[in-house]
């Protein structure tokens, strides 16, 4: 079976990252995760990033260098996770999330992350402590 490509955003201020929680009722709701989503046919990860997280967030974002890469399955199905530093400017809103919070690298570990996003907190957090 072909993986569900998707792609997510790790936005980063200072030495904090932007996590959010997937709305109740919704597939995987109450875990947190990056914001981001599918790639849809003809675009490239960085334009569906940008698409995903104006949607999601109402956020412009300029989508920085590539951080990590997870390959999980869910519900039997393959799915490949691209993570991005992005850069974002506009008033955050939530429209498919019920809660957002940043968190250093020590927060980010302790909460209940989706399955596509555990692999890549590591690196995130390896980020965070850079600075």
């Amino acid at each position: 079976m072909v993986a569900l490509e998707v792609v997510a955003g790790a936005l980063i201020r200072g030495t904090r990252v932007l996590a959010t929680r997937r709305a109740a009722g919704r597939s995987q709701g109450g875990l947190w995760e990056f914001p981001g989503g599918k790639i849809e046919p003809g675009e490239t990860p960085q334009q569906a990033l940008q698409r995903e997280l104006n949607e999601e967030l109402g956020l412009s974002v300029a989508v920085g260098p590539w951080m990590a890469t997870s390959e999980v399955v869910v519900r039997d199905r393959p799915l490949r996770m691209r993570l991005y530093e992005v850069q974002g400017t506009g008033q955050l809103q939530l429209h498919d999330h019920d809660a957002l919070v940043w968190v250093n690298a020590e927060r980010l570990l302790k909460l209940r992350w989706a399955p596509a996003d555990v692999p890549l907190l590591n690196r995130v957090a390896e980020r965070l402590r850079a600075g």
